[in-house]
């Protein structure tokens, strides 16, 4: 187990502790986390992003373990034992305020390039386009 214990967002931590997401998938944490927690459906591409980033950092840390099964879509994911135990919780990890940089970065964009440049960004500037989104 990595001696580095990762900081989690709590809300994420206590969706994964109930029984029924023993075993889960991203999308099925973020629907959860959108109605439960009331965040706007608008932001559920990023809301996906930001739970995927955190299950990484649980994988490394071994908390969470990958079904032996690859997929590209609706990855299997399994909680550890280890996590119950565990004091990740951290409540200054949280995806309101993950994100607010994002949001501030595209309005920048927008102000310099206008509303409808998302679509014709290229190279660079088409990956912070992703990163912003």
């Amino acid at each position: 187990m990595s001696r580095n214990l990762p900081s989690i967002d709590r809300r994420i931590i206590e969706l994964l502790l109930k029984p029924e997401n023993s075993t889960f998938c991203v999308q099925s944490l973020r629907d959860q986390y959108l109605e439960l927690y009331s965040v706007n459906p608008v932001h559920k591409a990023p809301l996906r992003r930001f739970i995927y980033e955190r299950i990484k950092k649980l994988v490394k840390a071994h908390f969470v373990e990958k079904d032996s099964e690859i997929r590209k879509r609706g990855q299997l994911y399994r909680v550890g034992a280890a996590l119950q135990e565990a004091d990740l919780g951290n409540p200054e990890d949280d995806f309101a305020e993950w994100l607010q940089p994002a949001l501030f970065t595209r309005a920048l964009i927008e102000r310099s390039e206008g509303t409808g440049c998302w679509h014709c960004l290229s190279g660079f500037a088409s990956s912070a386009r992703v990163a912003v989104e």
